[in-house]
């Protein structure tokens, strides 16, 4: 078996320190100081593996999202199709993983998101992609909305989250699921 790449390896013990730090003192108050001191390494090999502050918030925000696409692809891939509500908020959040820490991670990078373009269209793509992916099950079922398997076959195929919503763009939300705008087209599949 081969050795794990070393530049690998590094960057991710950087980013281990680095979501330390943001527990601890937030992104604003981390700086590279803080992350090499975690690490006990100079300040400069962060700056060798990421170049910049941007970088490294962009490699976290990354990791971040990376995480919650995995927790939403196994939440919507336990739910049965004909879940309710509440068995769709228990999927995202009754589970071990809405931890704390993962809470105070997203809160971070959502808040430096109203400043980096970049960082906000990662989260904007994550975002539409869980939207969209809750918008495909039936989430509605007749206890719910009163409407018959056969009707609410047909409303949640109306019910369609928006791929150009944005983290400051409301979505139409019905008890079926997130509504396309008037106008919009459905997003291609990635």
């Amino acid at each position: 078996m081969g050795r794990k790449n070393l530049a690998a390896e590094r960057r991710e013990d950087i980013l281990d320190a680095f979501e330390q730090c943001i527990l601890e003192r937030g992104i604003e108050g981390s700086s590279f100081q803080h992350i090499a001191q975690v690490l006990g390494m100079d300040r400069k090999m962060i700056s060798h593996y990421f170049g910049s502050r941007e970088a490294l918030v962009e490699a976290m925000t990354q990791r971040i999202v990376d995480a919650f696409d995995s927790r939403t692809n196994d939440a919507l891939a336990n739910l049965a199709p004909s879940a309710g509500f509440m068995e769709l908020v228990d999927a995202f959040y009754g589970s071990e993983d809405a931890l704390e820490r993962t809470e105070i991670l997203w809160v971070e990078i959502v808040a430096y998101a109203t400043r980096s373009a970049t960082v906000r269209d990662r989260l904007r793509k994550s975002y539409d992609k869980m939207l969209w992916a809750v918008g495909e099950i039936r989430v509605c079922n007749s206890a719910i909305c009163g409407l018959t398997p056969s009707r609410t076959a047909s409303a949640s195929a109306r019910a369609r989250p928006s791929p150009a919503s944005s983290l400051t763009s409301p979505v139409i939300v019905s008890a079926a699921g997130p509504v396309r705008r008037k106008g919009e087209a459905r997003p291609a599949s990635s």
